[in-house]
């Protein structure tokens, strides 16, 4: 046998042995856990594809979303759960409806999402919680061909805008860290990334230049009309600050908004104390939800009183979701 074809053909083999002994740990995965068995399956299924496909698809009663296989935290745990963001944001609308005094308080109006991410809130506001429309705000572009690919496969091409940049304090561009491993975990840069911590290794990502705007801009330039909107749902891994600061409109019109609340990202970001003073200057209660994989009623707490919760959420992996009321 000539050696090239040789050598071909045990590098070919290589991949299929490693292939058999995944399976075969998967199998024991399945015997040894039977009641998750489904999501065990899903899970091994995900880390076996990546090998072979950057994409993959899951649906989950009547709702479709393709994820990337290079994210093995929103991508993964979208394919392995048939889902991301909806017991987080069933939660959210439970409560919002139990304040407002409505059981749809989505029903026939708009949500504005801000860090669209791959579209899991936005597809599912207008898929599953009666919203009318939804716009999303990403910046990412590995993000974004999935974004417009999710709305686009759930039929909402006409429901859901997209709007190709992110959210701050300021109009133009910013820095823009870039998570290897979570397409939910890019970050806005704002100063040095060592100053507030490098508890991740932030200081070590690709930095890309991203345009971004004042949600404010965009109210006056007539691209974005707050006249129905039910809520503002912001997860931007720490620049909720600079997002609020720029979205003095929203204050005003006493929207009600959703945050991601993370004090080690609000702080790397350096807008802890500017989200503290915005929170008790803007709105009159903070309902804490509770992180989304923990279950608890929800906690009420007077605006004002808002810093106490930094004591309660610590270290990098300490946050929660918090329902802003006005």
């Amino acid at each position: 046998m000539h050696p090239s074809i040789a050598g071909r053909s045990v590098v070919a083999c290589r991949p299929i042995a490693a292939l058999v002994q995944e399976l075969k740990t998967l199998a024991k995965l399945v015997l040894n856990h039977r009641g998750r068995r489904e999501q065990l399956v899903r899970e091994y299924f995900f880390r076996i594809a990546k090998r072979f496909t950057p994409v993959l698809a899951v649906d989950a009663e009547g709702v479709r979303f393709l994820v990337s296989t290079g994210d093995d935290v929103i991508g993964r745990v979208t394919f392995a759960h048939r889902g991301f963001d909806e017991g987080a944001m069933h939660r959210l609308v439970e409560v919002l409806g139990e304040r407002v005094g409505t059981t749809q308080p989505l029903a026939g109006r708009t949500v504005l999402d801000v860090g669209g991410n791959i579209g899991t809130t936005s597809v599912y506001a207008v898929a599953r919680f009666g919203a009318a429309r939804a716009v999303a705000f990403e910046p990412e572009p590995g993000n974004l061909r999935l974004l417009h690919q999710n709305v686009v496969a759930n039929g909402l091409a006409d429901r859901v805008e997209i709007v190709e940049a992110a959210l701050s304090s300021t109009d133009g561009e910013v820095e823009f860290e870039l998570s290897g491993e979570d397409g939910g975990d890019h970050r806005v840069r704002v100063g040095d990334p060592r100053s507030h911590g490098d508890a991740m290794g932030e200081a070590e990502r690709t930095v890309v230049r991203v345009p971004a705007h004042r949600l404010d801009s965009l109210v006056s330039d007539g691209r974005v009309d707050l006249s129905d909107v039910a809520i503002m749902w912001i997860d931007v891994q720490g620049h909720e600050a600079q997002v609020l600061e720029g979205a003095r409109s929203v204050l005003a019109a006493g929207i009600p908004v959703s945050i991601e609340y993370w004090p080690y990202g609000l702080r790397r970001a350096g807008g802890l104390e500017t989200l503290h003073g915005l929170i008790a200057s803007s709105f009159r209660t903070v309902v804490d939800l509770g992180p989304p994989f923990l279950e608890g009623p929800p906690r009420d707490l007077p605006a004002e009183r808002v810093a106490e919760l930094a004591d309660r959420y610590t270290g990098p992996v300490g946050f929660t979701d918090l329902l802003l009321l006005p």
